[in-house]
C-alpha cells in the first residue's frame, strides 16, 4: 500500500521536477524552496511511516523467532529425549516423599525439585529458616511445621519424623508417596563417619575403622538412647525411627505390624544400593520423562567405605533389627516391582539413564566431583562435618547460566532458600 502513495506521490509531480531541471539557475533554486516548502511536511509524515513500519515488523520478527525458540528448546537443552513414559497416564504433581538419611535421598530430593520448579508445583517448607521439619528435636511431624500459604501444597520432601495423619492433613488425597531405604550395613558405616561428632554415642569412640567395629561389636557400652541428647536415634534403627515408629522396640510383632503399616501407605519404597533401577521405576510411577531423572551424585562423602565387611554387617544387622527386617521386606517389593516393569525394559531404560547422566555430567562438570573445599562457588558446597570430606562440583564456564546445569548441583539448603523466594519472596 505505502509503495503505491510513494509511486503516486512520484507521478504527480513528475512535471514540476522536468519544470524545475530546464529553468534559470534563480528560478531553480525558487522552485526549489517551494516546492520543498509545500511538500516537506508529507515527505517527512512519509518517512515517519516507513520508519514505523519498519520498527513493528523488526519487533516481531524477533518476538516470533524468540517464541519459537522457547517453545522448541527441550528442558534440558542438551539431552535428546530418549523415552517417553506411559502415554496412558496423567503426570502426578502431588507427592509425598519421606526422605531418610544417608540414603541418597539428597538426590531424589533433587530431581523432585528440579520438577516442582519447572512446572509450577507448590512444595511445602519449613517455617524456621531449617528445612527439616522439626527433626532435631526429634518430634513427629505435625502440620504447623509447615510455613503458612495461600496456595494449596502439593509437595513434601525435607527431613521428617513421619506422622501419617498429619501428612495427610496437609496433602491432596491423591498424593504418590515414596521414600528410600539402604541396606543396614552401608547405612551404619555411613552414619559412624559423618555423624561420629554430632552423634554422642558414636563420638564416645575414635572415628576409624577399628573404632566403628569396637562400637558394633560392643553396642550397649556405648549407646545410651536419648540420655545422649539430640541426634541419638542415629546409634540404632535410624530409618526405622525416621518412619515414624519406636525404634527401641525390639518386639518382632511389633515390628512386622510396623512394616505393614508402611506398606499400606507407600506407593514406592526406593533402594540405595539399585539407585538406577530406583528412577527408574519412579518415573514410571509419576509418568514422568526418563531425562527428568538424570543426576548427579550429592551430599556424598569424597571416599565412601563401599561394601561393608561380612562379620561387621552381620552385627548390624542383629543390632538394628528392625531396619533389617524393614529392609528385607522391601526388597523383596521393589524386585516384584521390577518383575512386573519388565526386567528387559529395565535394563534398556537404565543404560539410557545411565547416558542421559554421562551427558549431564559432560555438558555441565568442569573435570569431576571434588572435595568439597576445591568448589569455588561457595553456594555449592554441602555441609561437611569434621573428620570427613564431602565432594561437590565445579561447573564449566559454558554451563554456569544453563539452568540445568545450576539446578543439578543446587544443594538442599540453597533450593530451600530458592523456593522461600520464588513462594513466599522471602
Amino acid at each position: 500500500m505505502y509503495i503505491k502513495m510513494l509511486l503516486g506521490f512520484i507521478t504527480r509531480h513528475c512535471v514540476s521536477l522536468f519544470v524545475f531541471l530546464g529553468e534559470t539557475p534563480y528560478h531553480m533554486f525558487t522552485l526549489a524552496m517551494g516546492f520543498i516548502r509545500k511538500y516537506l511536511h508529507n515527505l517527512l509524515r512519509f518517512a515517519l511511516i516507513l520508519c514505523s513500519i519498519y520498527v513493528v515488523y523488526s519487533c516481531w520478527r524477533f518476538s516470533f523467532k524468540s517464541t519459537e525458540k522457547q517453545k522448541s528448546a527441550p528442558s534440558f537443552p542438551f539431552i535428546r529425549k530418549t523415552f517417553t513414559n506411559r502415554t496412558n497416564c496423567k503426570p502426578k504433581k502431588n507427592i509425598f516423599f519421606m526422605k531418610t538419611h544417608k540414603t541418597a535421598g539428597t538426590v531424589v530430593q533433587n530431581i523432585l525439585l528440579r520438577h516442582a520448579d519447572m512446572h509450577g508445583i507448590f512444595v511445602g517448607l519449613s517455617r524456621t529458616r531449617d528445612p527439616k521439619f522439626g527433626y532435631r528435636d526429634g518430634r513427629h511431624f505435625n502440620r504447623d511445621f509447615i510455613r503458612k500459604s495461600d496456595s494449596p501444597i502439593n509437595m513434601l520432601c525435607h527431613h521428617m519424623r513421619f506422622d501419617v495423619s498429619e501428612v495427610s492433613a496437609i496433602l491432596p488425597n491423591d498424593t504418590v508417596y515414596i521414600t528410600i531405604l539402604r541396606e543396614p550395613g552401608s547405612l551404619f558405616e555411613s552414619l559412624f563417619n559423618y555423624l561420629h561428632y554430632d552423634c554422642k554415642s558414636f563420638s564416645r569412640l575414635p572415628l576409624s575403622p577399628s573404632g566403628m567395629d569396637e562400637w558394633i561389636s560392643h553396642p550397649r557400652r556405648y549407646f545410651r538412647g536419648a540420655k545422649d541428647g539430640p541426634l541419638w536415634w542415629f546409634g540404632k534403627n535410624s530409618m526405622f525411627y525416621d518412619m515414624g515408629f519406636n525404634n527401641l522396640n525390639n518386639d518382632e510383632e511389633y515390628i512386622q505390624q510396623s512394616i505393614l503399616e508402611m506398606e499400606g501407605v507407600f506407593d514406592l519404597v526406593l533402594l540405595t544400593e539399585y539407585f538406577d533401577v530406583s528412577m527408574v521405576l519412579l518415573m514410571d510411577l509419576l509418568c514422568w520423562n526418563l531425562e527428568e531423572a538424570a543426576y548427579l551424585a550429592l551430599n556424598a562423602r569424597a571416599a565412601s567405605g563401599g561394601v561393608a565387611p561380612e562379620v561387621r554387617r552381620t552385627k548390624v544387622e542383629e543390632w538394628n533389627h528392625a531396619d533389617t527386617l524393614m529392609y528385607r521386606h522391601f526388597n523383596k517389593t521393589f524386585w516384584r516391582r521390577v518383575q512386573e516393569y519388565g526386567v528387559e525394559k529395565m535394563n534398556e531404560n537404565v543404560k539410557k539413564l545411565n547416558e542421559l547422566n554421562q551427558q549431564l555430567h559432560d555438558v555441565c562438570v568442569d573435570g569431576g566431583a571434588v572435595g568439597v573445599s576445591r568448589v569455588r562457588d561457595p553456594r555449592n558446597r554441602v555441609y561437611n562435618p569434621r573428620g570427613v570430606e564431602m565432594k561437590g562440583y565445579n561447573l564449566k564456564h559454558d554451563a554456569k547460566e544453563l539452568k540445568i546445569c545450576k539446578d543439578a548441583i543446587r544443594t538442599e539448603n540453597n533450593w530451600f532458600q530458592y523456593f522461600l523466594h520464588k513462594q513466599y519472596g522471602v
